[in-house]
């Protein structure tokens, strides 16, 4: 990726941030490129808490307790055999339970070689994710599940749950359905947060965060600011498609992986890059506001004790001719 030279100055951004991250498989690689890119602006400095779906909550997680390098390098080295394990035959059979027959593209592309394995992206967590890192001290981190039994999502505040439970949110938060079994935490059935709410606005919003950037992993969702009267809403959005289910969300090759890392970097610089420049440039006419006002003060300083001195002088004449009658 190409290296930004220019970090916005400390002050700029005083206000607080929220960071949305959507849901997408294999296309969350693109979540890391924008992060790469918040960060040379220091807006991650100002981020206050992120709010993620599935991929988007494990992404959330990486960021908290990595480096940027770090989490990039986790994707680059992602392969379809760390992700996929359980065996097509299995999957089909239970999409014919359920009612549904297995679409040909994905047998076709996973013949031989399973799906989502729960056993896979556990140890990716465990390996990568120091999760006593998401505590009370660090930023607030919420990952978005679908509640079975009431129907709406349920928006985990990690830094309260113990290390268990944070794992098990985040399992949670990316259980797809036919392709995970759905997770249980305190008695309650979870499955992936995409099924509700793929772009977790609200817990941000309901937090107050006055600025929230939502990272989009499909170009044709957007989100309807008239919910969140008040709120400043940035959405980034992927300029070419990121792909679709099979070639995008269950999309776990490392060479894709590094595209789409290199996509959201260019992305979020084409937003962010006219924003800050805009700032720049009023900073630029404050400060010279501020030096003309400065010399227009250092000007009326000179006058006014040049005044003060032809008040003394007349003041001394006085003196004089009234000692002289």
């Amino acid at each position: 990726m190409e290296k930004l030279t220019r970090k916005v100055s400390e002050g700029t951004i005083s206000t607080k941030i929220g960071l949305v991250l959507a849901g997408g498989g294999g296309k969350g690689a693109y979540h890391v490129g924008v992060w790469k890119a918040l960060k040379e602006y220091g807006l991650d400095l100002r981020i206050m808490a992120i709010s993620g779906t599935s991929v988007g909550a494990l992404n959330a997680a990486l960021f908290t307790s990595t480096s940027i390098n770090e989490a990039a390098n986790v994707w680059s080295a992602i392969s379809p055999d760390k992700i996929l394990s359980f065996n097509v035959s299995g999957m089909s059979r239970t999409f014919h339970r359920h009612g549904f027959d297995l679409p040909l593209k994905i047998v076709e592309r996973f013949a031989g070689r399973g799906v989502f394995s729960r056993e896979g992206l556990t140890r990716i967590i465990k390996d990568s994710v120091n999760l006593s890192d998401i505590n009370k001290d660090s930023m607030l981190l919420y990952a978005t599940a679908y509640d079975e039994k009431l129907r709406r999502p349920h928006y985990f505040l990690l830094n309260q749950l113990n290390d268990e439970d944070k794992l098990n949110a985040l399992l949670a938060s990316s259980a797809l359905p036919f392709i995970f079994d759905p997770v249980k935490i305190d008695g309650q059935t979870y499955w992936d947060g995409g099924l509700i709410d793929n772009t977790p606005v609200l817990p941000l919003y309901d937090l107050g965060c006055p600025y929230i950037i939502v990272v989009h992993l499909n170009r044709m969702t957007v989100i309807d600011h008239s919910k969140y009267p008040g709120a400043k809403i940035i959405e980034i959005f992927p300029k070419s498609s990121l792909g679709e289910f099979v070639d995008g969300t269950l999309d776990f090759n490392s060479s894709n992986a590094n595209k789409r890392m290199i996509q959201g970097y260019a992305d979020a610089n084409d937003i962010l890059m006219p924003i800050f420049s805009m700032i720049d440039t009023q900073k630029e006419v404050l400060n010279s506001v501020s030096r003309y006002a400065r010399q227009e003060k250092t000007t009326f300083d000179v006058l006014k004790s040049r005044l003060n001195d032809r008040q003394q002088i007349k003041e001394n004449l006085k003196e004089v001719l009234h000692e002289s009658e």
